[in-house]
């Protein structure tokens, strides 16, 4: 579908935007990595994505006072994520 947002926003073009230094949590964490560590951009909803170890935090890039939300509920390694665009009537 041609007007689906997710889709068109996988070929926006890139544009320069102000530098938002990344939270000193997810800095210690990423110091802290003892087995693997991935990273990667949901540029369509403007967050990135971290991983270490078997911790998952959500970050949004766009965001000067670098909330983010952590996940930590199982005990292996992450090693990827992505997004999913929920079925129709899910939520309601």
């Amino acid at each position: 579908d041609g007007d689906d947002p997710l889709r068109r926003a996988q070929f926006a073009p890139v544009a320069s935007r102000p530098f938002v230094k990344i939270p000193a949590v997810l800095e210690q964490a990423i110091a802290g990595v003892q087995y693997e560590m991935f990273a990667g951009l949901f540029a369509e909803i403007h967050h990135a994505w971290l991983t270490v170890d078997h911790r998952f935090f959500l970050w949004d890039f766009e965001d000067a006072h670098g909330r983010f939300v952590q996940y930590d509920g199982v005990d292996q390694s992450i090693v990827s994520a992505a997004l999913v665009r929920p079925p129709p009537g899910a939520f309601g």
